[in-house]
C-alpha cells in the first residue's frame, strides 16, 4: 500500500488528521497476519515536521529528501488529493485498489482484505 499525506509546520490537513490514526491502527492490527506493508509518503516543507509526523505511522516511509520519487509515484498512480491510500500488487506493481482509504474505514476488521477496485 502507498499512503500519501501532508503535514506542514505543525498543521495537519483535517482529513489526514482523522484518517492517519485509523490507518496506523489497521496496520498494527493486521499487517503481519494479512502480509502487507505500507509506504508512507509525506509531503512536508521541513524535515523536522516530516520526522515528527512519521512517528505517528508505524510503517515504512519514503525519505524526506526523496522528493522526486514522491512526485514520480504520485503521477504514476494519479494521486489527485490527500489523504490517498492505494493498493498495489506485490509482484507486478499494478494498482489493485484506488479507494483503499474508504475500505480501511468500511472494512476495519480487514475481513475482505486485500481489496480490489470495482
Amino acid at each position: 500500500m502507498m499512503y500519501w499525506d501532508n503535514k506542514v509546520k505543525g498543521y495537519t490537513y483535517p482529513p489526514c488528521r482523522g484518517f492517519t490514526p485509523k490507518l496506523a491502527e489497521f496496520y498494527e492490527s493486521y499487517a503481519h497476519d494479512k502480509n502487507f506493508q505500507i509506504i508512507f509518503i509525506i509531503f512536508d516543507n521541513d524535515e523536522d515536521s516530516f520526522n515528527e509526523y512519521y512517528q505517528e505511522m508505524p510503517s515504512l516511509a519514503l525519505a524526506f529528501h526523496d522528493r522526486e520519487k514522491k512526485q514520480e509515484l504520485g503521477k504514476k498512480v494519479n494521486v489527485s488529493s490527500i489523504p490517498t491510500l492505494i493498493l498495489l500488487d506485490e509482484d507486478s506493481g499494478d494498482i489493485i485498489c484506488t479507494d483503499a482509504r474508504n475500505r480501511v474505514v468500511s472494512d476495519d476488521t480487514g475481513e475482505n482484505f486485500p481489496w480490489y477496485s470495482s
